[in-house]
């Protein structure tokens, strides 16, 4: 399978104040082979470009891993970057030992190392800011395929979980699916 642009969604490290684990951080390591693994076979399909978020959990963790193997990093942000930080980044994880400043510099490694970095505006509630920014994410990946969604392979790091809030991985993912996009979900075990 060849593809032009390798387009990634997963989730967020798990707050410690969630409620349901769904990616707890007892599954970081797991999930970073698994993300690997993935990518390793992807890489057989050439692809030009890979575009992400950049939160803390899969976002981070696929990016890093493309800037291993010298494939040229689009990142989005849905809105003005200290409150993603905030938002998406910087929050308690409840990792023992955690030092609050590790996935904030990871961040902003990856930023310097990114390709390009397009930075969205939006001021409206978190949810349609992640939503507005997935869609920002799909149509720069169609753009950069010539319009051809068989040109564009999604990595998805999901649970098996029904949820479909808006902005989120499975909101993505059913976005993505509609819009003919090839997908392969990811999750360790």
């Amino acid at each position: 399978m060849k593809c032009n642009v390798l387009l990634f969604t997963g989730h967020l490290i798990d707050p410690i104040d969630r409620k349901s684990e769904r990616f707890p951080f007892g599954l970081i390591q797991k999930v970073q082979h698994t993300i690997e693994e993935a990518l390793d076979e992807l890489e057989l399909a050439s692809p030009t470009v890979a575009v992400s978020s950049l939160a803390a959990g899969g976002d981070m963790i696929f990016a890093e891993g493309v800037l291993k193997r010298k494939i040229p990093l689009v990142i989005f942000i849905p809105f003005e970057q200290e409150m993603f930080l905030a938002a998406s980044v910087k929050y308690v994880k409840g990792i023992p030992g955690e030092d609050p400043k590790e996935w904030e510099d990871h961040f902003h490694y990856v930023l310097s190392q990114a390709a390009e970095v397009h930075e969205l505006e939006c001021t409206d509630e978190l949810s349609v800011c992640y939503a507005s920014c997935n869609e920002a994410m799909l149509n720069y990946a169609l753009e950069h395929s010539n319009l051809e969604p068989k040109k564009v392979l999604a990595l998805a790091l999901m649970n098996n979980s029904t949820g479909t809030e808006t902005g989120g991985t499975a909101d993505f993912v059913n976005s993505m699916h509609a819009r003919g996009i090839m997908i392969k979900k990811i999750w360790p075990g």
